[in-house]
């Protein structure tokens, strides 16, 4: 049997560790409070054209980044395709990117710009809708024996198309 006054020096060693921790000042608290204040400001067209050292080196700083390209690209009459173009080049098929793939891949969609959405374009990624268009993108753009697979794929899902 543990004697009633080993219990407590027993929760207190298996506590010591996270007490330590607590104690230690978290580096990246002075980041992620600017990344919460550059955050707020992006539905009002923030373009993050200040943005500080420390943020820039914090590591949800591409999920700011796109979404500020987001922002631009639903809102601004230009959208910023050199600024959309450099961020997903860079940052490839990143889960960060996968938000604003769709959104610009519908929009060169609904310009019919077929030859840019297929270099945008990552197979497997994004809706019904997405696939289908790269099916029409490849129609588009030249032979097509490669989409009947796919086509056939999206036709036979049984559901609304």
């Amino acid at each position: 049997m543990f004697r009633t006054s080993l219990i407590p020096a027993a929760v207190a060693l298996l506590l010591l560790p996270w007490a330590a921790q607590a104690q230690t000042p978290d580096p990246l608290a002075p980041s992620r409070s600017a990344f919460v204040e550059a955050l707020a400001p992006v539905p009002r067209g923030d373009t993050g054209e200040n943005d500080s050292v420390p943020l820039r080196s914090y590591p949800l700083y591409p999920y700011l980044e796109a979404e500020r390209l987001k922002w631009q690209l639903a809102r601004s009459p230009l959208p910023p395709e050199a600024g959309i173009a450099a961020f997903l080049t860079r940052d490839g098929d990143a889960p960060w990117t996968r938000d604003l793939r769709v959104s610009w891949l519908k929009t060169l969609a609904e310009q019919r710009r077929w030859p840019e959405f297929l270099g945008y374009y990552v197979e497997g990624r994004g809706d019904t809708s997405i696939r289908c268009h790269a099916i029409v993108a490849t129609i588009a753009t030249g032979p097509t024996p490669q989409i009947v697979e796919p086509a056939l794929a999206i036709w036979r899902t049984g559901s609304e198309l």
